[in-house]
């Protein structure tokens, strides 16, 4: 029971003996700590600034076509697919350079958007979308039954009534 109550100098050799044999750990456990949150607050910041990126793009995109510059728009959705191949912009820039296309009868070019949009998007909604309009594509093309296929192939959801 003695042994519980230590003076004021044993308890600071307690201490500093701790600290002896536990300090180096205790200090690269904070350095490991506070070196993963700036890596965490670095990673946010960098996928925040692509995502701004991405949206600057795809409004210079948007610019192009609604001012009639179909070359320019064209050339701004493939930099935009180049530079930010996973971002829903891509997509959105993809579908929208189709519609370009098809309005000059390229529908083979179009054919070739829409089905990227279809396979890879990563929002189940706009393969459905992209889905659907490669289908309408491919019946202009005078393929009936490969649109037939096309739309067979998916679970339209709230899109049913334009599947059917």
């Amino acid at each position: 029971m003695v042994d519980d109550f230590y003076s004021e100098q044993e308890q600071w050799e307690r201490v500093k003996q701790w600290l002896r044999e536990n300090g180096l750990w205790l200090l690269a456990g904070v350095v490991i700590g506070v070196a993963a949150l700036a890596g965490w607050r670095w990673w946010q910041e960098r996928i925040e600034q692509q995502a701004l990126a991405a949206s600057t793009q795809y409004a210079q995109v948007l610019e192009a076509f609604s001012r009639g510059d179909r070359t320019r728009g064209l050339t701004l959705v493939d930099e935009l697919r180049a530079g930010h191949d996973g971002s829903p912009y891509a997509d959105q820039a993809d579908l929208l350079a189709a519609r370009s296309l098809v309005e000059t009868s390229e529908l083979g070019k179009a054919t070739e958007r829409l089905s990227r949009v279809m396979n890879d998007a990563s929002d189940p909604q706009l393969r459905l979308v992209a889905r659907l309009r490669l289908a309408r594509v491919q019946l202009a093309q005078g393929n009936p039954d490969l649109a037939s296929a096309t739309l067979d192939g998916a679970e339209p959801g709230a899109f049913a009534a334009r599947f059917d």
